[in-house]
């Protein structure tokens, strides 16, 4: 299974699970515990957002990407997975906080 964990410069950035192998855009990742389950149930939940047109419809994906991201951030089991991991998580955090007019762009 494969879903959109982030999107960075317009770039889709996937994950999939291979049996227990983990890839973050074509690069395996030492994340353990993670399911078929899990990323099934997060992939539900990015399918359940009502498509809208809107810069809206991106930031409620992305809030939910963040609450994954987060989970994701916990099963991490090294220094790099970590390191990717919250480097994603801070971009869709980013977009949901820019969206919400929350961004201070004149620092």
């Amino acid at each position: 299974m494969e879903v959109c964990i982030a999107q960075v410069k317009g770039r889709e950035i996937m994950l999939r699970l291979e049996g227990r192998l983990v890839y973050i855009d074509g690069q395996i990742e030492h994340i353990r515990g993670l399911t078929d389950k899990i990323l099934h149930d997060f992939a539900e939940e990015l399918a359940a957002v009502p498509f809208e047109d809107t810069p809206g419809y991106q930031a409620r994906l992305n809030a939910r990407r963040a609450i994954f991201l987060s989970r994701l951030l916990g099963m991490a089991a090294s220094e790099d997975s970590q390191d990717i991991v919250t480097r994603l998580l801070g971009s869709v955090h980013y977009d949901v906080l820019e969206f919400l007019g929350e961004t201070d762009d004149d620092a």
